[in-house]
């Protein structure tokens, strides 16, 4: 619990990813911020226990209609009598963007860059020399080294260590599991510009993740879907983003579409992915369906996410499926 914290600056990220840790990794080098590592589940809860600070920062946690209400209730307390800078790189709709400048929120919010790149953006003066590292390994593990301060960023780096660096980061999440304190040790680690194989677990864990891909390309195999130009799994075990890129290559489809349902929330997380020489605008595509349903979503061409109510999810498939086919055979007159 967090009501007797004494720090003066505290640093809520989203546990669940390389991009989350590298955010958290940059704020606590930049501020000497206390981490405190977060999910969709749990954030509110989290910010409901901190008391006794003068500085938040929230990393790379989207918001969406459900969560907003008591986010936002828990944000006005603390902004009586702490600053509040709210990091993120997810959909934000102009409700939620103004509510949170009411509030006095310092925001900074971008889609074009990962939350790491904007958080070092933010943050640049404050930091090592060398700390655009940790946003690199953020930006490739969100599929966006592709975005424009992205790539100055990792031109910087041999291409090769960053991305092989980045992906012991993400496999060995994978095969932690649910172990909070490897990934605190991740980030204050990366807060000190150790390189990620030299923190101590990350190559024995990536070995773990590497056993539970190598599983779950034969479930693929066995469970995924086609339909058409997409491919289509229910995530149980593993990361949804992973196995939609899995499914792109078990049934060579351009896109694969992986969802996981929070049933406690009646919720359902989607992740999709293109293949390397996909034409479609997942990004654009996905934002457009998610409103259409109640839900949330965005993100670039080659992956994208969405929060939707889980009644909503075979609507959401036949119409992603249908903007996809719209984009294969045009109308003509």
């Amino acid at each position: 619990m967090l009501n007797k914290l004494a720090e003066e600056v505290v640093c809520f990220s989203h546990a669940k990813d390389v991009d989350g840790l590298s955010s958290a990794s940059i704020v606590k080098m930049a501020t000497g911020a206390s981490v405190v590592l977060v999910d969709y589940g749990d954030i509110v809860e989290k910010l409901g226990s901190l008391g006794n600070t003068k500085e938040v920062y929230i990393c790379d946690i989207g918001l969406n209609e459900t969560l907003a209400v008591p986010f936002l209730k828990e944000i006005e307390r603390i902004a009586a009598f702490a600053s509040v800078h709210y990091i993120d790189h997810h959909p934000l709709n102009e409700k939620l963007t103004k509510q949170l400048n009411s509030l006095g929120v310092d925001l900074y919010h971008s889609l074009k860059e990962s939350c790491s790149v904007l958080t070092y953006i933010k943050l640049s003066k404050e930091l090592k020399k060398g700390a655009h590292i940790l946003a690199s390994y953020g930006a490739v593990t969100d599929y966006m080294d592709d975005a424009p301060y992205a790539k100055k960023l990792i031109s910087r780096f041999d291409r090769q260590f960053i991305l092989l660096e980045s992906t012991l980061l993400t496999y060995s999440i994978l095969g932690s599991g649910d172990e909070t304190s490897f990934r605190s040790n991740i980030v204050d680690e990366l807060s000190e510009l150790r390189f990620p194989h030299e923190i101590r677990d990350v190559l024995k864990y990536s070995v773990k993740g590497l056993e539970k891909i190598a599983g779950l390309m034969i479930e693929v195999s066995a469970k995924g879907v086609k339909r058409n130009s997409i491919a289509i799994m229910e995530a149980k075990e593993g990361s949804a983003g992973i196995i939609a890129n899995l499914l792109i290559g078990a049934f060579n489809t351009p896109i694969g579409v992986s969802y996981h349902l929070i049933k406690d929330e009646d919720l359902c997380e989607v992740s999709l992915r293109g293949s390397y020489d996909s034409k479609y605008d997942l990004g654009k595509i996905v934002t457009q369906v998610t409103e259409m349903v109640g839900g949330i979503g965005g993100g670039h061409k080659k992956a994208s996410g969405a929060r939707i109510p889980s009644k909503s999810l075979n609507d959401f498939l036949d119409m992603i499926e249908l903007k996809v086919d719209m984009v294969s055979v045009p109308y003509r007159h």
